[in-house]
């Protein structure tokens, strides 16, 4: 993740249960602010939920997408989660909310592919959608772009 002097951080953190709310929340947030330290930038705000991640329906989540679009436009902003889980597990549903993400503005990113060169993350992806059509740049903000080729050539 490359960030400049005025790149807004911002963490999201997920659980499906309620009872590892504090410890996931602290865990998740610790994780976020080591993100951003890494990179010289304090963790400017965290958004959280207890939900499965099936439920595309957040209150966390829907805060942090109003939070993104109050931004200056011309404002570079990255949503740090922990693991990517924890938008989703679902491929579909991972699509559509990192595509709010990426509308609102933002980039999203994990730790967790942070330090996998983009060869090694391709061929990651490939094993879960299969070949990447042309034309298609890879990384996890373009991860719904992807989907949606995958979609139209397999229906094609």
């Amino acid at each position: 993740m490359k960030t400049n002097n005025n790149t807004s951080i911002i963490g999201y953190g997920r659980t499906a249960i309620e009872r590892q709310r504090d410890q996931a929340l602290t865990t998740q947030r610790v994780v976020c602010e080591s993100v951003a330290a890494a990179h010289g930038r304090p963790l400017e705000a965290m958004f959280f939920d207890v939900a499965s991640g099936e439920d595309e329906s957040r209150g966390g989540f829907d805060e942090l997408i109003a939070f993104l679009q109050d931004r200056p436009d011309d404002q570079p902003c990255v949503v740090v989660v922990d693991q990517v889980q924890r938008i989703s597990r679902s491929i579909g549903v991972f699509g559509r909310l990192e595509a709010r993400i990426h509308q609102a503005g933002a980039k999203l990113v994990s730790p967790q592919l942070h330090d996998v060169p983009e060869p090694l993350q391709e061929k990651m992806f490939e094993r879960i959608l299969g070949p990447k059509p042309s034309g298609i740049r890879l990384g996890l903000s373009r991860l719904a772009e992807w989907i949606r080729a995958r979609r139209r050539h397999t229906i094609a």
